[in-house]
């Protein structure tokens, strides 16, 4: 990051990098983890950015290169500088309590959005802020080190999501053709070998389970971040972002068709709906000192409510899953959760976001299979499914424990 590099486009070259390693290396105390997890983060954030960046960023951060041992002080005051807890859990050193405590309940919302309950039409434009905020909890995430986006780290990202969403779709199909072969359900799951039935596997993605839509949208995605980051052009997903959360509304509520005639994967799409947010994530990571005190987040989101409900009784519910005002009082719940003060977090709900919101996520979707074509339970299916998700969640965390699967290495060539 230091000096001007027109010319190679690298940032630190080979002798330097060793000079910064070595140097760094007199500063760690060995019995403090803390400054060697800092550390080890400060040496890849240097190093990626020499591979990186395109030499721009040298000249606007320094008119004049700097000397080997320049560069080596500049790191060790980088290093020696105070790392606040929450600098840290960004870097993934440490926990973000209230952000997993709103995972657990933004999992929940999840829940009542596929089931039936009292006063359900009242919690329905609130509910619809859960999927965001997964989305930008996920692009938050997905830089490593520094803030750094590679893409060795979008391809890991995207196998373990791949495993996920093929495993669960797996999952889906065979319970489904259980329930058939026993007499329990009259229709069997499709399957088929044709261009128009695999297309539609994959841009649709909710064949076998409603909430399987939204790791296929994830995946792909995350394929397109990764084409970016292999090309250079990563600022395209960011110039995205407008263009498609417009399309969204157009095709969603803001649809002026006759309702149900616009097909779901118009809607619930990579482009309509993931990358937007996943953009936001990112975006919100990389200027995190702009992120204003969670009371303000907080008022702000609360003034934004009420309009969301204003909305949402003027335009109706036919189509779409988000109201314009959907999008600020999604940014401004998962601005508050990041900043919240991490001490007034109930550490039962933060545990049980952390261990328990991707489980009830995967498999609430068998028990309202259960709930709405066999057991018919109204009004208290959100009551019996979420209970019975959660333990199911708990239960299949509490056997990954005990047993230790064999890990299936996907690596990229090139």
């Amino acid at each position: 990051i230091f000096g001007d590099t027109a010319d190679t486009g690298l940032i630190v070259d080979v002798e330097s990098s060793k000079a910064i390693s070595e140097g760094l290396s007199k500063v760690i105390d060995d019995t403090d983890m803390r400054r060697r997890m800092q550390l080890n983060a400060i040496k890849r954030s240097a190093l990626l950015r020499s591979v990186t960046c395109d030499g721009q960023m040298g000249r606007n951060l320094c008119d004049a290169p700097l000397t080997p041992s320049q560069q080596v002080q500049a790191l060790m005051d980088l290093t020696l500088s105070p790392v606040s807890p929450r600098e840290n859990a960004y870097e993934g050193h440490g926990e973000l309590h209230w952000l997993n405590a709103m995972k657990f309940i933004c999992s929940l919302m999840v829940v009542m959005i596929h089931t039936d309950f009292f006063w359900r039409a009242e919690f329905m434009p609130i509910n619809r802020v859960a999927v965001p905020f997964f989305l930008m909890v996920s692009g938050f995430f997905l830089p490593g080190a520094g803030a750094v986006l590679t893409m060795e780290k979008a391809w890991r990202v995207f196998i373990h999501i791949l495993k996920v969403t093929v495993g669960l779709q797996i999952l889906y199909f065979f319970f489904k053709l259980f329930l058939f072969l026993s007499g329990a359900i009259s229709s069997c799951p499709a399957i088929g070998l044709s261009p128009k039935f695999i297309l539609l596997t994959i841009f649709e993605g909710d064949l076998y389970a409603a909430q399987t839509w939204y790791l296929n949208s994830y995946l792909i995605a995350l394929a397109m971040i990764y084409i970016f980051l292999r090309y250079r052009c990563e600022k395209v997903v960011y110039w995205l972002v407008l263009p498609g959360l417009a399309l969204n509304m157009i095709c969603g509520d803001y649809y002026w068709g006759p309702p149900d005639t616009m097909p779901g994967y118009l809607i619930r799409n990579f482009l309509f709906t993931s990358l937007p947010f996943i953009a936001i994530g990112m975006w919100i990571r990389r200027h995190a000192s702009l992120i204003p005190r969670w009371t303000a987040s907080l008022t702000a989101m609360l003034l934004c409510v009420p309009f969301l409900y204003i909305e949402s009784y003027m335009v109706g519910y036919e189509t779409g899953d988000l109201y314009l005002m959907s999008i600020p009082v999604a940014v401004l719940f998962f601005m508050t959760a990041l900043k919240a003060p991490d001490s007034a977090a109930p550490r039962w709900l933060a545990s049980a976001g952390r261990n328990l919101s991707a489980g009830i996520f995967y498999y609430h979707y068998l028990f309202v299979i259960l709930s709405d074509d066999i057991l018919n339970l109204g009004d208290w299916s959100f009551l019996v499914v979420g209970s019975c998700s959660i333990a199911l969640a708990a239960a299949v965390r509490e056997l990954q424990k005990h047993i230790k699967l064999p890990k299936l290495n996907i690596r990229k060539n090139g």
